[in-house]
């Protein structure tokens, strides 16, 4: 392991195409920091949607290793309360997250662990469609217009375990294998479906 390695926060590193973020360090570290809110009574959402609020968002944005992907689109700030959510960790009582019996043992439980059930329960149990903060996709609340998020999501975690452990992979690789290995998830449910979105 070299210098830069040992940093922490984990250093970012530049690409010709762009930044590289050691994701998988700051994770570790953020799945506490949104623990540790959600105990504090910090974290708000929204009691009908289940979304955090713009000050949380703002908030857990600051606190974040590394802080959110890009300065003006909160990515991981807005995802966070959602996946504690969806796995089990925190539940909403009124407008504020609090940690759930399983949240709790998870505040003392080596992060790793916590965060590879984060991803099991995501795939399986996500609280709203990744597809709803896209509001350039018109007709998205029409019935029968997108499939099934579960289905998109387990179509994606499969295309992810064909990659390389401890490798990894450029985005339009991954992209590229998908649709060779035909695990591009559907997003319209019928061709007629297509021309509502």
């Amino acid at each position: 392991m070299n210098d830069e390695e040992n940093l922490w926060p984990p250093a970012l590193g530049h690409h010709p195409a762009g930044t590289v973020r050691r994701t998988e360090l700051e994770a570790l570290s953020n799945v506490r920091v949104v623990l540790e809110w959600c105990a504090s009574g910090r974290l708000r959402c929204s009691a009908k949607t289940g979304r955090p609020t713009a000050a949380s968002v703002a908030g857990l944005a600051s606190l974040l290793a590394a802080g959110d992907f890009y300065r003006n689109e909160a990515i991981a700030a807005y995802a966070w309360p959602l996946i504690v959510q969806a796995a089990g960790l925190a539940e909403l009582a009124g407008t504020r997250l609090q940690l759930t019996p399983r949240g709790h043992t998870a505040l003392t439980a080596p992060p790793a662990g916590t965060i590879r059930s984060l991803w099991t329960r995501w795939v399986s149990h996500g609280v709203i469609d990744e597809l709803s903060r896209v509001e350039e996709i018109k007709g998205q609340r029409s019935s029968n217009a997108l499939t099934s998020v579960k289905t998109r999501r387990q179509t994606v975690a499969h295309a992810l375990e064909t990659s390389a452990a401890g490798e990894w992979v450029d985005i339009d690789h991954l992209f590229r294998r998908m649709r060779r290995g035909k695990l591009s998830p559907t997003v319209a449910r019928s061709e007629r479906a297509m021309w509502k979105l």
